[in-house]
Order: structure tokens, then sequence, then C-alpha cells
């Protein structure tokens, strides 16, 4: 997916638990990642990172590892890396490395959005000229 054309206009909005249960039910349904980005208008990077909250979550909310792979098509190890794996929060409040392209990405989205609503304005503009003329 191509995030870069205007492909995924839900970049740096908030999930929903609408959505989030939407993605647990494609990934159970194993719709695969590229498919599940595509139909949340996301990254790649940003369902794989969604799944990975969402085990960390139904995990602590009392979920068996057992339920876990079963609905995530993931393998015990997996699951208990990902656990593991917990991220800390950021030292600073300077971007974290991995973080630096998605932030990117947002930022061209709202230049893209601007562009657009700039592109709006112009024609609107030149269309009232042109019929006060």
């Amino acid at each position: 997916m191509n995030h870069h054309q205007g492909r995924c206009p839900r970049i740096g909005n908030k999930w929903t638990p609408e959505e989030e249960q939407l993605l647990i039910e494609r990934v159970r349904r194993q719709e695969g990642v590229q498919n599940i980005a595509l139909h949340h208008e996301r990254t790649v990077k940003a369902i794989e990172m969604r799944i990975e909250h969402l085990i960390r979550k139904l995990s602590k909310g009392g979920m068996k590892t057992h339920d876990l792979c079963e609905t995530f098509h993931k393998s015990p190890n997996d699951i208990q890396n990902i656990l593991s794996s917990e991220p800390n929060p950021p030292s600073s409040s300077f971007p974290m490395k991995e973080d630096t392209q998605e932030r990117l990405d947002k930022i061209e989205q709202r230049l893209e959005k601007i562009e657009r609503l700039l592109e709006k304005i112009h024609h609107r503009i030149k269309k009232n000229m042109t019929s006060s003329s």
C-alpha cells in the first residue's frame, strides 16, 4: 500500500472500540494485513502495532494465551514475545527513530489535505471573479 498517494486518510486518527472490534474480526478471518490496512485506511505498520496492542490489552483483561493464539493466528511463542516486549513510554520528548517515518507520513497527509483545500478555494475565487466580470 502506498500511503504517499493519499490512500491512508485515517493516519493519526484514534482507534475507536468499533474499529478495534472490526480489526479483531478481520484478523480472525485471516484477511491479511495488507487487505486489513486497505479497509481500515491505515498503514500496514499501524495495523501490526494495533494487533500487538490488542494482544496485550486482551491478555491483561484475562484472555488466555491459547485463545489469543486462536484469535490472532499466532504461535504461543509469538504471543509471549509480544507480551514480554511491551513498549515503554519514551524517555524524552524527542520522537523515537521508529516513529519518524510515521510522523513524516502524517505531516505529508496533512499537507495534501491543505493543498486540496487551497485548490478548492482557488477555484471558488476564480469562479467568483469570472462571474462578477
